[in-house]
């Protein structure tokens, strides 16, 4: 019976009958026997690791299946196996969604039918974790990975071979989330078992793991060891497929051979990565042909080098024709989302630009874009950039096409904290509103559950909590039970919230619909490496304008380096440090010469639809969002004094975008406005509190200046007498406790304290950026990102008038810091934040010209009435030093109030 099985097989594979001398003609109406489908399976997944024939494996196996089904029941534990044996051949053939669907359905049926601690049920479940993360699911993939291991490790034990193979899969989960130390931690483990249990039995298991090993440490930044293990797997795969029919071409062999040729091209070895793959692509194109995934990793990784230099056009053409061929192949058997896919046609477009093939370059960049994925930003503004030149693009339709590309790549913070308030607003209806909040809010604790949870399970057992485990399992479960829950009430009361989008990608007609004629957006992105191309888009009610910076983005990350360090300050600042001297000076003299180089390449092409613009919106991307606008100089400085320097503000009012979206977030906000005027927080008290941590205790300075600011401010805003606390009524717990979505602004007059730093001698380093408030009921006094991501707001403005509320300094950083972000998804539609610490006595003169000067004229725009109190204490000081832009220019206005 074996044998006829076998026959069976052979004829399914090669749809030939069997030669009759072989064996006997087997009845294809007699029912196969258990031991017959055992040997059928075995076959089957000999041909799967052996021979790398998957496309005939599934389709077999599929001709099999009804056999299975009419001889063994379509519930029985034979037709599982054949089901997950299918599902692993599609998943090894790149077709992730069939995958998918099928091995959730055999999960379902799997967990219904088998015992707890069969094997077959951990094999069917890590096939599926690797269906979620490999579609894009990543967050399921992580959690139900991280839970089969716990079961695995309670049911099978720590050391059983599956529990490692279920390991394995919470490793390439992990990675697939991005949760770089939890796979690390999880393939020494999973190295270690296999190890441990001899690589004899264990060489195709252990080559894989050290072969994902490799590539999570090559993304880390060590090549030398990748290497290290990726030749180790190679040498296991070579013993293991030594006796296959081509052994030396398997798949598996293949797809590493292409991470090691990956490897040694981007460290410059390039020689080395010839010598290894010129000789597999001939034999791999013999056997799997030109048409296979197989061809196509190798030939992914020996086109570039076939470019050259780029000076022969007919080596430039072999190139791109290898290129097309392996997008093809690709195109046929992957996802249109994979990123294998993306990764040639990337590199295909880049060369057809450079080539002076730009029509072709964004046919395929489009591709590209089609799928939902984001080309390489220097090769897709290279290409638009070069169609413009050519006039294959009017100057509009290319500015049209990188306004939308580069919203798509505001993926920050506080691009989605935006996108989420937009979407809020968008709603229309309070109710909704607070929907969308509860279910994002809920995602969110979900989200921080779930990594929790993979990083306890990647610890080695003697650093283990199992108690911990089970609560953060439980917790999760119960998380994801209320989402299910919140989104089942949403598509059954509130279907408009399921269809809301926020608006995150606005066209230029939306642009210009949305700008005033005395009013410009510019954006400024110097986020290209030295080798590609800043560029710089002006948009007003009537034109637009494309154009170069002519800067490389070390050179522009020098002058606002230069810049920010001239605008230090020392001792007197609203900062966690402690203050000997009530006296505070800025750094050093300011580089005039330098802001005014600055401003020249950033705006001196945009000049003619800048001029009479009352107000400019700015995008800031790279190493321009350490630096307050403002500070820029328009005209060559005569001399070093700075109360005598042509600053952009002199031209400009000026308000910097969170996101291009934030546009649309005042006529979102038009009919939402608060009943109150304000509630301001000033003075906290740090030192006489016994509730307060030793770490607030006596660190903080206290700060008695801001309350004639708050009291200013109240009344510029005509707030009544219980708008402000002062003192130790600025509590943390007040602030909680308050109807916080019945204010227009929310003032904060106090300490802005960076995650890392040391509130004093004894304290430890705070986790995430903080406001010092007066601490007691419970509340330590420090309000944190993520408690200030909590809280309920429907403010016109929040104002953090306090240090190191903007980014803190470090060119390139995420462009608003996490204190500014938690604000904008807590409900603020536009912020007041510092760029540094703060002096504190100018400060309390520009907050409350600022508020008085608003006040004063109906109407006016806050960026404004800023602009004005602003040019008072360069032009007009109090204090003759306060025309030094380390007084004036720390405050940037985020988004609009008005």
């Amino acid at each position: 019976m074996m044998r006829a099985a076998a026959l069976l097989l052979s004829a399914l594979l090669t749809a030939a009958p069997p030669a009759a001398a072989q064996a006997p003609a087997r009845d294809p109406d007699a029912p196969f026997t258990g031991q017959e489908f055992r040997s059928m399976i075995a076959d089957f997944w000999r041909m799967h690791n052996g021979s790398g024939a998957l496309a005939q494996v599934e389709s077999s196996g599929r001709q099999f299946y009804r056999f299975a089904v009419r001889d063994f029941g379509p519930d029985s534990r034979e037709v599982l196996e054949l089901e997950h044996l299918i599902a692993r051949a599609m998943i090894r053939q790149e077709k992730i969604d069939e995958a998918r669907a099928a091995a959730e359905t055999t999960l379902g049926r799997a967990m219904r039918l088998l015992p707890a601690t069969d094997p077959l049920l951990f094999d069917i479940a890590g096939l599926y974790v690797q269906a979620l993360y490999r579609n894009g699911d990543v967050e399921r993939g992580l959690t139900i990975g991280a839970n089969l291991l716990l079961e695995a490790e309670r049911l099978l034990g720590a050391d059983h071979p599956k529990t490692t193979e279920v390991r394995l899969h919470a490793a390439r989960a992990a990675v697939a989330a991005g949760a770089a130390g939890v796979a690390h931690a999880h393939f020494g483990q999973v190295v270690a078992g296999l190890r441990a249990r001899g690589a004899e039995a264990n060489r195709q298991l252990l080559a894989v793991a050290l072969g994902d090993w490799g590539q999570l440490l090559y993304r880390l930044g060590a090549p030398e060891e990748a290497l290290v293990r990726y030749d180790e797997a190679a040498v296991l795969l070579t013993e293991r497929y030594a006796a296959v029919k081509n052994g030396d071409v398997h798949p598996d062999i293949v797809l590493l051979t292409e991470r090691i040729a990956g490897l040694l091209w981007e460290t410059g070895q390039g020689e080395a990565m010839r010598a290894r793959v010129d000789p597999m692509l001939a034999r791999v194109e013999a056997v799997y042909g030109r048409d296979s995934v197989y061809w196509a990793a190798l030939a992914y990784r020996v086109a570039p080098q076939e470019l050259g230099d780029g000076s022969d056009p007919v080596r430039v053409d072999r190139a791109i024709e290898m290129l097309t061929a392996v997008e093809a192949a690709r195109a046929r058997l992957m996802a249109p989302n994979h990123l294998d896919l993306f990764a040639v046609r990337e590199l295909l477009g880049g060369i057809l630009a450079f080539a002076g093939r730009t029509v072709e370059a964004l046919e395929v960049f489009g591709r590209t874009l089609e799928a939902g994925i984001q080309p390489r930003r220097d090769m897709y503004v290279y290409a638009v950039g070069r169609a413009m030149l050519e006039d294959h693009l009017t100057e509009r339709d290319a500015a049209a096409e990188m306004l939308r590309f580069l919203q798509a790549l505001q993926g920050g913070g506080a691009a989605q904290a935006q996108a989420m308030l937009n979407a809020r607003l968008a709603l229309r209806d309070d109710a909704a509103g607070q929907a969308l909040r509860d279910l994002t809010d809920l995602r969110t604790r979900a989200a921080g559950l779930r990594d929790a949870l993979s990083q306890a399970v990647a610890g080695t057992a003697d650093a283990r909590d199992a108690a911990a485990e089970a609560r953060l399992r439980a917790d999760l479960s119960a998380a994801d039970r209320a989402i299910e829950a919140q989104r089942a009430r949403i598509e059954a009361e509130l279907p408009a919230v399921a269809a809301v989008s926020g608006a995150t990608v606005l066209t230029l007609d939306d642009v210009q619909a949305l700008l005033p004629a005395d009013e410009a957006l510019v954006i400024l992105d110097s986020a290209a490496e030295d080798s590609g191309q800043n560029i710089g888009i002006v948009v007003t009610r009537d034109d637009v304008h494309l154009y170069s910076i002519d800067a490389t983005t070390t050179e522009i990350a020098g002058a606002v380096a230069e810049m920010r360090a001239a605008v230090e300050m020392r001792l007197g600042v609203r900062a966690a440090v402690a203050l000997s001297s009530p006296a505070a000076a800025p750094a050093g003299a300011f580089p005039l010469d330098r802001a005014h180089w600055l401003h020249g390449v950033l705006l001196d092409k945009a000049a003619p639809l800048l001029d009479g613009k009352r107000l400019l919106h700015l995008d800031l991307r790279g190493p321009l969002t350490a630096l307050p606008p403002q500070m820029l100089v328009a005209s060559p400085p005569a001399s070093d004094d700075p109360a005598a320097a042509d600053w952009l503000i002199r031209r400009h009012a000026i308000a910097v975008l969170p996101a291009i979206s934030a546009l649309r977030t005042g006529t979102l906000a038009a009919d939402r406005r608060a009943p109150e005027p304000l509630l301001a927080f000033a003075d906290p008290v740090f030192g006489d509190v016994s509730a307060a941590p030793a770490a607030l205790r006596g660190a903080l300075a206290p700060l008695p200046e801001t309350v004639d600011e708050v009291r200013a401010v109240a009344q510029a805003v005509r707030a009544g007498d219980g708008a402000a606390r002062f003192g130790a009524a600025a509590t943390e717990a007040a602030l909680k406790a308050a109807p916080l979505a019945d204010f227009r602004v929310l003032y904060f007059a106090t300490h802005g304290l960076v995650a890392g730093e040391v509130a004093g001698g004894d304290g430890a380093p705070l986790a995430e950026p903080a406001l010092a408030l007066t601490a007691g009921q419970g509340e330590d006094g420090f309000l944190t990102a993520s408690e200030i991501a909590e809280l309920r707001l429907n403010a016109d403005w929040v104002v953090l008038s306090a240090c190191n509320t903007a980014v803190g300094g470090v060119p390139g950083a995420e462009p608003l810091s996490g204190l500014a972000q938690a604000f904008l998804y807590a409900g603020a539609r536009a912020l007041l934040v510092s760029h540094w610490p703060v002096e504190s006595r100018s400060a309390v003169v520009l907050m409350s010209s600022l508020f008085r000067i608003r006040s004063e004229t109906t109407g006016l725009r806050a960026a404004e009435a800023q602009r004005q109190a602003i040019l008072s204490m360069i032009d007009a000081p109090p204090d003759p030093r306060w025309s030094h832009p380390a007084y004036w220019a720390p405050f940037i206005l985020v988004g609009s109030p008005d």
